[in-house]
C-alpha cells in the first residue's frame, strides 16, 4: 500500500510539472521596454486661462517622463507611466488681473506648479514596418501637485508700495487620468528606439490658499497639460 501511494505521488508530481510547462505566462514572453525622455508641458483649458475665478494662469514649462511597458504578441500593452513637470505662472496676465480688480498697479513674481504624476493603464501597439511602431494608451492614477508660492506687490498712484504678500497653495494628492500616443523608430534593432511621445493629462486639484495677511481659503483648480516629449526606448528583455 505504501509503495502504491508513493507511486501515485510521483505520477501526480510529474503530471503537475508537465501541465505547468504547457501553461505559458504571456507576461514572460512579452516585449519589455523602459522609456525616458524630456518634454514640453503645455497648459490647456482652464489651467491656461486668465480668469480670476477659474483660470490657472499657467504657461508652457518642461518636464521629464518615465515609462515601463510590457507588450504582448497581440499588441496589447500594460504600462506604468510617470511624469514630473515645472509649469510657471503667466506673471503679466496675473498682474493685469489684480491691477484691474484692485484698481492699483500690481506686480507678480515667482510661482510655479510642479505636478508629479504616476499612472497605470493599458495600450495597444502596432508595428507599421520593421523599424517604425505606433502606440496608444489610457491610464489612471494619482497626481501630487506641489506649488511654489508667488509674491504680490501693490502700489499707489505715486508708485509707493502699499501692500505685499506671498500666496501659496498646499500640496495635495488628486486623481488623474492620461490619454497618450507615441511613435518610435528603431535606432539599434531590438535594443534602442527613438520615441516621440504625446499625452493629455487632467486632474482636479483641491487645496488651501495661504498667505501672511488673509485667512486660509479653500480653492480648486483644473490641471490640464498636453505633454510633447522626445526620448529613448530601451529593450529590457530579448
Amino acid at each position: 500500500m505504501k509503495r502504491l501511494l508513493l507511486f501515485s505521488s510521483i505520477v501526480t508530481l510529474f503530471s503537475s510539472d508537465a501541465a505547468a510547462q504547457k501553461i505559458s505566462n504571456p507576461f514572460l514572453s512579452g516585449r519589455k521596454t523602459t522609456s525616458l525622455g524630456a518634454m514640453a508641458s503645455i497648459p490647456v483649458g482652464q489651467f491656461s486661462g486668465t480668469d480670476l475665478q477659474d483660470g490657472g494662469y499657467a504657461q508652457t514649462g518642461w518636464g521629464l517622463y518615465f515609462d515601463s511597458k510590457t507588450t504582448l504578441k497581440s499588441g496589447l500593452s500594460f504600462i506604468s507611466h510617470s511624469t514630473y513637470s515645472w509649469v510657471p505662472l503667466n506673471h503679466a496676465a496675473l498682474a493685469n488681473t489684480f491691477t484691474t480688480e484692485l484698481g492699483r498697479k500690481t506686480e507678480i513674481s515667482g510661482g510655479k506648479h510642479m505636478p508629479f504624476l504616476t499612472t497605470l493603464g493599458i495600450g495597444y501597439d502596432i508595428a507599421a514596418t520593421k523599424f517604425l511602431k505606433f502606440g496608444i494608451s489610457a491610464q489612471g492614477g494619482l497626481m501630487y501637485n506641489s506649488f511654489k508660492g508667488f509674491d504680490i506687490n501693490v502700489y499707489d498712484a505715486n508708485n509707493t508700495l502699499l501692500f505685499t504678500d506671498n500666496l501659496k497653495f498646499d500640496s495635495q494628492f488628486s486623481f488623474a487620468y492620461v490619454l497618450g500616443a507615441n511613435a518610435s523608430v528603431s535606432l539599434i534593432k531590438d535594443l534602442v528606439d527613438v520615441q516621440v511621445n504625446v499625452d493629455y493629462s487632467a486632474s482636479k486639484f483641491s487645496s488651501i490658499l495661504r498667505s501672511h495677511n488673509i485667512d486660509p481659503i479653500k480653492t480648486s483648480q483644473q490641471i490640464q497639460l498636453v505633454n510633447v516629449g522626445l526620448g529613448i526606448v530601451i529593450y529590457t528583455n530579448k
